[in-house]
């Protein structure tokens, strides 16, 4: 639907409604709905800073409305919506929805949208304000063979313990390296604390990216 008009009229006697300015060789579908009380439209959705962000994904956030039957999640790349989107998600306490398939070291921004029940009682809401830039992280590699079992990266207040001796490199979450280290075990670092993503490759060529909390 690409758009809905609400036209208060007060009548006891037959209505006309004329249509002006119709483009020429166009089809045109109307949906006209007479009752004796308007639909209420929906309140607008409040959006919360993306979660869980990675190389090809991230989790979209928002607060629940009152009586929406769902959501419409409107993600961007600058101004052009990415394949896929709107989004739809069926219920109205659901309040997040993982957009994959994105691109590494993307921006991208989204919008959320409550959906009404077709204007019986509730029309759709206006679409929310945008969400902050969110950008995928830089695409590290899985890395197909892991160092051991439970041999996990540590982090002892500022100081990043790695298995065994490699090379040890930090990024923020946007992908940004921020220092790397050759045959180590040990980096004492003063970062800020937050959440950074570290890649370990140890003496075999074996490697494996983790994510970890500064505190």
């Amino acid at each position: 639907m690409d758009s809905v008009y609400i036209i208060p009229i007060s009548r006891s006697i037959p209505t006309k409604l004329r249509i002006e300015n119709a483009s020429g060789g166009g089809y045109y579908l109307w949906k006209l709905i007479t009752r004796a009380t308007n639909p209420a439209l929906l309140d607008k959705p409040v959006i919360s800073n993306a979660t869980e962000v990675s190389a090809t994904e991230f989790t979209t956030n928002w607060t629940p409305v009152s009586n929406a039957t769902g959501y419409n999640i409107f993600v961007y790349t600058g101004i052009t919506l990415v394949d896929g989107a709107p989004f739809a998600v069926i219920g109205q306490t659901a309040s997040s929805y993982n957009v994959t398939g994105l691109t590494p070291e993307n921006d991208y921004t989204y919008k959320v949208q409550a959906a009404g029940d077709g204007d019986v009682n509730y029309s759709d809401s206006f679409v929310s304000l945008s969400s902050e830039t969110i950008t995928t992280l830089a695409d590290l590699g899985t890395g197909t063979d892991k160092i051991g079992l439970n041999h996990e990266i540590i982090v002892n207040d500022k100081t990043i313990i790695a298995p065994e001796s490699g090379n040890l490199a930090v990024y923020s979450l946007q992908g940004l390296q921020i220092f790397k280290a050759d045959n180590t075990i040990r980096v004492n670092t003063n970062l800020p604390a937050g959440m950074y993503v570290v890649r370990f490759i140890n003496k075999m060529g074996k490697q494996t990216t983790q994510k970890i909390s500064i505190k």
